[in-house]
């Protein structure tokens, strides 16, 4: 419905920046690493953001999901493909611990699969299996929101856990594409339960 979204046009990094923003994300844990580009590109624009910078992929898991425990809030780290086996081991202990956590990854552009080069993996979402409560492969750029969207819900929603991401680069660096950013709120699951009243007041007069 209109009124749950709102229609935004830019590249896939901006896409991906604006329904952060609707997530209430405040801070990006970022690898230095390439194929992060086009999100520190949409970053400048949006001040709101603000990138906390790791020097290593697993560092990323590990202060996200520290920054979690502390405020309580679903924290956002993406890192490059090439490190992503580094960061499994800390995906493991945030899944044991039942983290908030949207993780995410730059991927391979669909026309240069399965050639086994620099250092990629046929497959990034069967390793991860094990350690993450919901994974998936963004592949249309008009997606974008939806996606991420859903990852905000399931790992929010009890019992928690990573969610994991992987964007192709072509995906992130599409120019001119406009799609829907859901609004603020409108996948959030509602966990207070209202007491039985009759309970209530049975209790009460004991």
């Amino acid at each position: 419905p209109e009124a749950y979204t709102r229609t935004f046009r830019g590249t896939g990094g901006e896409l991906l920046a604006e329904q952060l923003l609707e997530a209430d994300v405040e801070y990006l844990f970022l690898g230095n690493g390439t194929g992060l580009g086009p999100l520190c590109d949409a970053v400048v624009d949006r001040p709101q953001l603000k990138i906390i910078l790791a020097v290593h992929e697993a560092l990323c898991v590990s202060m996200a999901d520290g920054y979690s425990k502390a405020s309580g809030k679903t924290a956002f780290g993406m890192f490059s493909r090439v490190g992503f086996p580094s960061t499994i081991g800390n995906m493991h202990n945030a899944m044991k611990d039942r983290s908030a956590l949207v993780l995410a990854s730059d991927h391979l552009d669909p026309l240069s699969e399965g050639r086994n080069s620099s250092e990629d993996l046929d497959d990034t979402l069967e390793p991860v299996k094990q350690f993450t409560k919901w994974r998936w492969n963004v592949e249309s750029t008009t997606r974008i929101p939806e996606w991420v969207m859903k990852a905000f819900k399931l790992t929010s929603t009890p019992p928690g856990g990573p969610t994991y991401l992987t964007f192709p680069r072509e995906i992130l660096n599409a120019q001119g594409v406009e799609a829907d950013i859901f609004l603020r709120g409108t996948f959030d699951i509602p966990m207070k339960v209202r007491a039985d009243a009759a309970s209530i007041e049975k209790m009460a007069r004991a």
